[in-house]
């Protein structure tokens, strides 16, 4: 146990229990502990148990009107969602309506709603984007979002954890909300990062964390399991690499097994101007010359005498090798790790600037051959190696031609005392 966890950001965990389904053991000291914790709660700033506070009457009047506008709107077919002058201006009026007095100010009508939300009887949030809506069914509300997590029949568009933003539209199409939903809709990707159903990223997808596989299906093999996500890296920043001029014994630098060589086709014509071929080819034939119309040259220098000026294709051999010598690795221990770390991390990642300088630099060039540039290379690479995101909920990494070049996963560690 760890003193004045929640004064660390951590919970407070006020025991541990091992119980068991089969043969009940512990079964009664848990639901002893619970009730004895239950009770022994305080409300902030205040010695007064939590359960020995008596409730103003106010607020159980403010109870049933919420709960009679609630009633009353889903008969009518409307949705239990109000807005704040909307709401406000219907309790003032019910409650002197009904009991002959008002909320003396907002502060008073603040801490009254503030009850309802703590024992879930309305959902009322201070965030910028959701402070103006009151809802007054948080069942409704939960059944609502539940469409993005739900079964691939209700929700097609979420696959293996991904979904474009504008997808939600024809999502919500189906429930048939009606004219109050404008201002759900508008709301409606507060609401999923708030409740950490779905997360924004690039500005137009969701990820949606419980739809990703798990770590065992994903090194198990099963079907769509491998969730990939291209990087942002637009293009490949090549460079020669150094040569080393010291004596250095070459055994120290390690290498991995190389990948399978790799032919590629690209057109230079005689006025330098490349046209990178589209298709990788596995083998090809000797170097020639072909037509090439959308090349603009000076027939006076390298016309054939009839107008059409002649390219040349060339077969470039493309050998990958990875240098392992230069592997970081860091680890952070981590006493408690909290709800929705992994997928909040994971759009952060996706989009940092940082880590798409690092893998667009990646490449370095040890060796051209005659007659090829860096230009020419360079856009080679641009059309044959995309390295991809591959995302699971524990972890996610980022791949070049199969292999992991960057990953952050979660390890699992166990002490035994």
């Amino acid at each position: 146990m760890v003193p004045d966890a929640d004064k660390k950001g951590l919970p407070r965990v006020v025991e541990s229990v091992y119980v068991s389904s089969k043969t009940k053991q512990n079964i009664r000291a848990l639901c002893n502990l619970l009730y004895r914790t239950a009770y022994d709660i305080r409300s902030v700033g205040s010695k007064e148990r939590l359960l020995d506070q008596k409730i103003p009457a106010s607020y159980l009047a403010l109870e049933k009107i919420v709960v009679e506008l609630g009633d009353e709107r889903r008969s009518a077919g409307i949705e239990p969602v109000m807005t704040n002058l909307a709401f406000r201006s219907a309790v003032q009026e019910r409650m002197l309506k009904n009991y002959g007095r008002a909320f003396r100010d907002d502060i008073e009508f603040n801490h009254a709603c503030s009850f309802l939300h703590e024992n879930g009887v309305i959902l009322h949030y201070e965030d910028v984007t959701l402070r103006e809506l009151y809802f007054l069914d948080p069942q409704w509300l939960c059944d609502i979002l539940a469409h993005v997590i739900t079964i691939r029949e209700i929700n097609p568009f979420a696959r293996n954890g991904l979904m474009k933003i504008d997808d939600l539209q024809m999502l919500f199409k189906s429930l048939k909300l009606g004219s109050s939903a404008i201002n759900l809709r508008s709301h409606i990707i507060s609401l999923l990062q708030k409740f950490e159903v779905a997360l924004t990223w690039q500005s137009r997808s969701l990820l949606i964390p419980s739809l990703l596989p798990d770590e065992y299906q994903l090194r198990g093999g099963y079907p769509g399991s491998r969730v990939m996500v291209p990087t942002r890296a637009a293009s490949w920043q090549l460079e020669m690499m150094e040569r080393d001029t010291t004596n250095t014994p070459k055994q120290t630098r390690k290498r991995a097994p190389h990948l399978h060589l790799q032919s590629f086709f690209c057109q230079r014509s005689l006025g330098d101007i490349r046209h990178p071929a589209t298709i990788p080819q596995i083998a090809g034939t000797n170097v020639r010359k072909k037509p090439s119309a959308a090349v603009s040259v000076d027939r006076s220098r390298h016309g054939n005498g009839l107008g059409i000026p002649e390219a040349v294709e060339q077969k470039i051999t493309v050998n990958v090798q990875f240098v392992e010598q230069e592997l970081v690795r860091r680890v952070y221990m981590m006493a408690y790790i909290p709800s929705g770390f992994w997928s909040r991390l994971m759009t952060r990642m996706l989009v940092d600037d940082h880590i798409t300088a690092c893998v667009e630099r990646l490449l370095q060039v040890e060796h051209l051959p005659d007659g090829c540039t860096l230009d020419i290379l360079k856009e080679l690479c641009n059309k044959q190696f995309h390295p991809q995101w591959l995302l699971w909920q524990t972890g996610f990494e980022v791949l070049h031609s199969r292999l992991p070049i960057l990953f952050y996963e979660f390890i699992q560690c166990f002490c035994f005392t």
